[in-house]
């Protein structure tokens, strides 16, 4: 069953006769394609097209990542949902377009100048692309039912312990009514044995008395005692009932795998990121990396984290750029965001707030300080 209903490869490039090349060898295999030409309508085009794939066919990488860079910045629907960049490049670049997908910031590349014997590399490239964008899909769909399926668990937890709650309680009631009515009992028993010595005379012989037995007060009560001790008996079975099923659910809860949270830390920073990763996995979070807005994006694409622990200051995209990005897109807006940022960028902050961060961290702190502000944000009580 097919995932993605369409595949739309967007072509962006300043040279017409590239533009041709390209487009006749992908068309080969796929329907939608899209070129774009010109570098002042790029972004627009692309928003038009509602491209899942982009192929960057500048002649140089430096040109290519200029444009990918506008695009992040300006385009409306870049990152409404997954898609690859993939950069063509000429032999000389090939190191430098190896770094930067090595970096994350493009997804492959594929060394198309001057035009090699192997015409089939792009469209693998492109086939390779449109897989792992079903598969991003596929691994949202897997994620949420799995945290239905934990929220499922922790209900039905929270549902039997209340019943086992409500039947102790019954159990206790009934216990407690129980002795109230044996004390009762036994002093009614106690006030008609004694009422019987003082009327003996009634009773002629053995025989009538062994006859009229069961009409007596007496057996009558113990008749009701039995019956009080039956209703005791069911209480204390109910209460044991419901104990086990807390017990089995509470068995199940723990056999069935829990999703551990999940934080992404998007920091240029390599000592801050180091320093952020031994606090967070000392309280047993996994933990992701980006070292700019750029790569934060990509991440994104393939996973959706708990929280995310978000710089301000970074090459590229900035963290509030970055910030503005991930409240935009559907799929990204409801993740927490904490802003970590230096005391002299406090207007900043505000304005990352106002974009929907849920809080802040200013430079340099401490342990206890992040990590009440990321269970704060992630409503954990330590």
């Amino acid at each position: 069953m097919p995932v993605n209903k369409k595949d739309v490869i967007f072509i962006a490039t300043n040279s017409h006769s590239t533009a041709e090349v390209v487009n006749k060898m992908l068309a080969v295999e796929f329907e939608h394609i899209v070129v774009s030409t010109s570098i002042d309508h790029v972004v627009g085009e692309f928003d038009r097209a509602d491209a899942n794939v982009i192929l960057l066919a500048y002649k140089d990488v430096e040109q290519s990542e200029n444009v990918y860079g506008e695009l992040c910045l300006r385009s409306r629907h870049l990152h409404s949902k997954p898609y690859k960049c993939l950069l063509l490049c000429n032999k000389l670049e090939a190191k430098l377009a190896y770094e930067l997908c090595r970096s994350r910031k493009f997804d492959n590349y594929i060394v198309f100048w001057p035009l090699s014997y192997d015409p089939f590399r792009l469209l693998m490239s492109v086939h390779q692309a449109i897989t792992e964008i079903n598969e991003t899909y596929q691994l949202r769909e897997k994620v949420t039912f799995s945290s239905e399926q934990d929220k499922a668990l922790t209900d039905l937890e929270a549902l039997f312990v209340r019943q086992v709650e409500g039947s102790h309680t019954f159990s206790v009631k009934v216990n407690n009514a129980v002795e109230t009515v044996e004390k009762n009992i036994r002093r009614v028993i106690g006030e008609v044995e004694h009422a019987k010595e003082a009327v003996s005379g009634f009773w002629s012989n053995d025989e009538a008395e062994d006859h009229n037995r069961e009409n007596t007060p007496v057996y009558s009560l113990d008749r009701i005692r039995q019956g009080v001790e039956s209703i005791r008996s069911f209480a204390n079975e109910l209460d044991a009932f419901s104990s086990d099923n807390v017990r089995s659910s509470y068995q199940l809860s723990q056999a069935s795998p829990k999703s551990r949270i999940s934080v992404m830390v998007v920091e240029d920073d390599a000592f801050q990121r180091n320093l952020l990763l031994a606090l967070l996995r000392s309280d047993d979070y996994d933990v992701d990396f980006a070292a700019s807005g750029e790569e934060a994006i990509n991440l994104l694409q393939r996973s959706t984290p708990d929280l995310i622990l978000m710089d301000i200051m970074m090459p590229g995209i900035s963290g509030i750029e970055t910030t503005r990005f991930i409240k935009a897109n559907s799929w990204t807006k409801n993740i927490p965001i904490i802003i970590i940022s230096g005391k002299n960028e406090r207007d900043v902050i505000l304005e990352c707030i106002n974009l929907g961060a849920s809080s802040f961290v200013l430079k340099p702190f401490n342990r206890q300080t992040i990590m009440k502000k990321v269970s704060a944000v992630l409503n954990i009580n330590q």
